[in-house]
């Protein structure tokens, strides 16, 4: 039995060359996979983003209406100081959305009050777990939220574009 070398080298080397083109093609493909996988989820991430900011800004602007009540009743009332409990009054502030996106907004790099916005909220957490609140404290919350309010606003109609 007598080999024929050109037929063997023949289908090593056809065997070789398409091996080669196949991974060629398949690395090729796999790339374009990853590079739109990653697209998606980068949209997603954009899309989370604006959700989040979104519902923090309209968190903001329902306490600016209640902030603003409470500076109305101070002037109303003339009083400098309000504790909700023993006045039995109830404040309407809410934190629910800056619980909830908090870990999505603080991770936005560049948006530039970060900060103040954990500042408003710091704040606001402070007025809420005692239930009191000065006339001072009040109008000083009254200022950061209408500038974070502004920021918010600015900075999500620059992010969807």
């Amino acid at each position: 039995m007598e080999i024929d070398y050109y037929t063997l080298l023949s289908g090593l080397g056809g065997t070789v060359i398409g091996g080669l083109i196949t991974w060629i093609v398949t690395r090729y493909s796999l790339n374009k996979q990853f590079e739109e996988q990653d697209k998606r989820q980068q949209a997603q991430e954009r899309k989370n983003e604006i959700i989040a900011l979104n519902a923090v800004l309209k968190e903001i602007e329902h306490n600016l209406i209640q902030f603003r009540g409470t500076k109305n009743l101070m002037e109303s009332q003339n009083i400098e100081f309000i504790n909700y409990k023993a006045s039995n009054l109830h404040n309407n502030y809410s934190m629910e959305k800056w619980n909830q996106h908090s870990d999505t907004v603080l991770f936005i790099e560049d948006l530039n009050c970060l900060s103040k916005l954990q500042a408003f909220y710091i704040n606001l957490s402070f007025l809420i777990t005692n239930q009191i609140t000065d006339r001072e404290k009040t109008e000083n919350l009254i200022d950061s939220g209408l500038y974070l309010s502004k920021q918010l606003e600015q900075y999500i109609e620059a992010y969807k574009k």
